[in-house]
């Protein structure tokens, strides 16, 4: 995530006053889908957000925040 919009991503999660390892979690979470997309996050539409994270909670039964952030 190197652009403008991962710019202010990171910034807007800083100031809503998120931890180092939230942040951390989130780009993780989002470099995964851009690799699972082969795409950059910027070009995907919300139904492919919203399915790529219904597939990681049935694969991994994820519970954590890391896994609801881009369906809300």
């Amino acid at each position: 995530m190197h652009s403008d919009l991962a710019k202010r991503f990171r910034e807007d999660l800083l100031l809503s006053g998120k931890q180092p390892s939230t942040i951390a979690c989130y780009r993780n979470a989002i470099a995964h889908l851009a690799e699972h997309f082969a795409c950059s996050p910027e070009k995907l539409f919300e139904a492919q957000v919203r399915q790529y994270v219904l597939l990681r909670r049935q694969q991994l039964q994820l519970g954590c925040p890391c896994a609801t952030v881009a369906i809300t």
